[in-house]
């Protein structure tokens, strides 16, 4: 990298390494220093400390900086991404007699979500007379936990936390009630 202009010793380099991959520093600290015989609120008051520093903010600028412009993605494509994946319909999978689609005629949104096949054979009787009854396809979809993280590093959630306020629903319903002629 080209961080040799910021002087940082080799663990705080692996700190600056941890904390764009991780994006905790706590979690970053422990993998770059000694931590066993430290206390969590040392570990966190030294991890939030290190993070303070300048020439350790302007390391993880850098590198994020680089990770951005090395993988070409920007927040607006991975909103695009996100709200494909929230208009999944695991329908999309399936024939109209509930067998699971072949792969290529699975829409390319809906294969997207996909993170994993399995398929078992279901066998009935044993030797020469084992006989294939049936398959049970296992299809994994894919968890949205790698676009969170992603998310934060490109800066996602910075304007929902700056703006947070406490939302609060009211509904209200009139009624009228007429009061019957004598």
């Amino acid at each position: 990298m080209s961080n040799n202009n910021l002087k940082l010793t080799p663990k705080q380099e692996a700190f600056c390494q941890a904390y764009v991959r991780l994006g905790n520093k706590t979690a970053a600290y422990r993998e770059a220093y000694s931590t066993e015989n430290m206390k969590p609120e040392t570990i966190n008051r030294k991890a939030f400390d290190l993070f303070n520093k300048g020439n350790i903010r302007a390391s993880i600028s850098e590198l994020e900086k680089e990770l951005k412009e090395r993988n070409q993605i920007d927040i607006d494509e991975l909103i695009t991404a996100l709200s494909q994946m929230v208009r999944f319909d695991p329908i999309d999978l399936f024939n109209p007699d509930g067998t699971v689609k072949d792969i290529d005629r699975i829409p390319i949104d809906a294969r997207k979500m996909i993170s994993g096949f399995e398929v078992t054979e279901i066998y009935s009787g044993s030797g020469k007379n084992k006989k294939l009854v049936g398959n049970l396809k296992k299809i994994k979809i894919k968890s949205l936990d790698p676009f969170d993280k992603l998310l934060r590093f490109l800066g996602g959630y910075k304007k929902d936390h700056e703006q947070a306020e406490s939302i609060t629903i009211v509904w209200h319903e009139q009624k009228t009630y007429e009061q019957p002629k004598e």
